[in-house]
């Protein structure tokens, strides 16, 4: 039911039936742009995701970090 079907004498009902195309029009716009940010906030993971993917590739073993060479040299005091 359109705003054009309702008689003129009655504004009260004009006014929300226009109101209510407007508030439809809005949560529709709403439901774009949360859609939108669903979508940029995945993107933004899958980044994330990859960089620490690269991160991690790259990086060497723990095994071969703790050389006991790279080490500093124990403590002389014994107890």
């Amino acid at each position: 039911m359109g705003c054009t079907a309702l008689k003129l004498d009655n504004k009260d009902m004009v006014r929300r039936c226009k109101e209510r195309l407007r508030l439809m029009k809005e949560a529709v716009d709403a439901r774009h742009y949360l859609a939108a940010a669903h979508t940029d906030y995945f993107r933004s993971l899958r980044l994330t995701s990859s960089a620490l993917s690269s991160f991690a590739f790259f990086e060497p073993p723990l095994r071969l970090r703790l050389d006991p060479r790279h080490l500093p040299p124990p403590s002389s005091t014994t107890l």
